[in-house]
């Protein structure tokens, strides 16, 4: 079994260091990050116990080929620093500052999961580098507690820098990882490949624990306070019915405070749309051309 293990998070590292990444120096520390391909900018904020390196398989996987993929690993996520006493508001502004180097002036910006809530902010906070707001199985006010207790924090970033425990979920009971993942109930994904790519991507571990606990401890309970109603960009939410991972209940009055979002409802597939993503591809690349179409109306109006 350590052979196994060593072996697979030894691949596991050569992944991520294969991934044609950059990085940048800002006030809060090193960001790590991609810029791949053409087309209209999507900025996507990746979900829990992700990184930068699948930021293009996810966008062309719920976007399509056609779009620029571009992501960084978030706050203490791989080769990202983890800033002490970082905000949600930080990470929105790290992301601002990414754009500025980029020399980008406006992306659509896509927040999953756990990525949600530093997207919302960006989106308040800089609403003038949007074309509009994409939410995809976000976490949104009402999914989570409000506070995490101080004395817990350090036992958080533990458990979720356990290499070898994540590992030991995937080896003998990946039934119990998927579930973890927010595959609903009785869903089998064991063939599904966009799952198992997924999955594979969990890996490594260690890399992300900060990252990992900030989102636990930080993001998602500040995301219970953020003033929904003063989004001032187009915004679409994606989200599964039978999400519970995010759970879906909360959506609907999440969506209902945004001023003119469109809410998407896919009938099933849990937090990762599992055999839905042509639904999502559907739904964001009509946005995005709405996006595109009145932009252009906009810039011959001035």
């Amino acid at each position: 079994m350590g052979h196994t293990y060593r072996a697979e998070i030894r691949e596991a590292r050569q992944r991520v260091s294969a991934v044609a990444a950059a990085t940048i120096d800002t006030r809060w520390g090193r960001v790590e990050y991609v810029d791949q391909g053409d087309g209209v900018p999507v900025f996507l904020s990746h979900g829990v116990f992700g990184g930068h390196d699948n930021v293009r398989d996810l966008v062309d996987l719920w976007f399509g080929t056609q779009y620029r993929a571009i992501g960084p690993a978030r706050f203490g996520y791989l080769g990202s620093t983890m800033p002490k006493g970082a905000t949600v508001a930080d990470q929105a502004d790290a992301h601002a500052a990414l754009l500025d180097h980029l020399a980008l002036e406006r992306v659509v910006m896509c927040g999953f999961s756990a990525g949600g809530p530093s997207a919302i902010q960006f989106a308040l906070r800089h609403p003038d580098r949007l074309l509009g707001l994409i939410l995809g199985s976000s976490y949104l006010p009402g999914m989570g507690a409000r506070t995490v207790p101080t004395s817990v924090h350090p036992l958080v970033r533990s458990v979720a820098g356990w290499e070898r425990g994540w590992w030991l979920l995937k080896q003998y009971w990946p039934t119990r990882l998927a579930r973890i993942m927010g595959v609903p109930k009785g869903w089998d994904a064991s063939r599904d490949p966009d799952f198992l790519a997924i999955r594979t991507s969990l890996f490594p571990v260690a890399p992300k624990r900060f990252g990992v606990a900030f989102d636990a401890v930080v993001s998602e309970p500040a995301s219970n306070s953020f003033p929904l109603e003063d989004i001032r960009v187009p915004t679409l939410l994606v989200h599964a019915a039978d999400d519970r991972l995010a759970p879906y209940e909360c959506v609907p009055p999440a969506a209902a405070r945004i001023p003119g979002a469109r809410l998407v409802t896919i009938e099933a597939g849990g937090h990762l749309f599992l055999d839905h993503a042509a639904d999502v591809r559907q739904a964001t690349t009509a946005f995005v051309r709405d996006l595109v179409r009145q932009d252009g109306q906009d810039q011959e109006g001035e």
